[in-house]
C-alpha cells in the first residue's frame, strides 16, 4: 500500500519510520552497532517497499534532506506542482551546501 502513495507522503512516513525506530533502537554503543543500526533501517524499507537497498537508501536519504532542510520543495511536492524527478534534482543540487542555507 505504501508503495501506491503520493511521494510527499511517502517521503514524509519514511522519515518518521526513520525516526521512531532510531528513537525505539536507542544510542547504538559503537560505530558498529551504529552502522548496523542504519543498514536494518535501509533493509526493512527496501523490504516494504520492494526496492533494492541502494534504491532504499536513497530514498531514506532523499526523504530525510526533504523533510528537513528543503520544505519548500517538500510543499511543492505535496501540491502537485513538483515532480518526484524535480524534488530528488533538488535535493542534488542542494547536497554540500550548509543546512541553513537550503529551502
Amino acid at each position: 500500500m505504501l508503495v501506491l502513495m503520493p511521494a510527499a507522503v511517502k517521503a514524509m512516513a519514511v522519515t518518521v519510520l526513520a525516526g521512531a525506530t532510531k528513537a525505539l533502537n536507542g544510542p547504538p554503543a559503537t560505530p558498529h552497532e551504529a552502522t548496523a543500526q542504519d543498514w536494518s533501517l535501509v533493509a526493512e524499507v527496501g523490504c516494504v517497499l520492494t526496492i533494492g537497498n541502494r534504491a532504499a537508501a536513497a530514498l531514506l536519504a532523499e526523504a530525510h534532506a526533504l523533510t528537513t532542510c528543503l520544505p519548500r520543495s517538500l510543499a511543492a511536492l505535496q501540491a502537485g506542482t513538483m515532480s518526484w524527478a524535480h524534488a530528488r534534482g533538488m535535493v542534488d543540487q542542494t547536497t554540500g551546501i550548509e543546512p541553513a542555507r537550503r529551502r
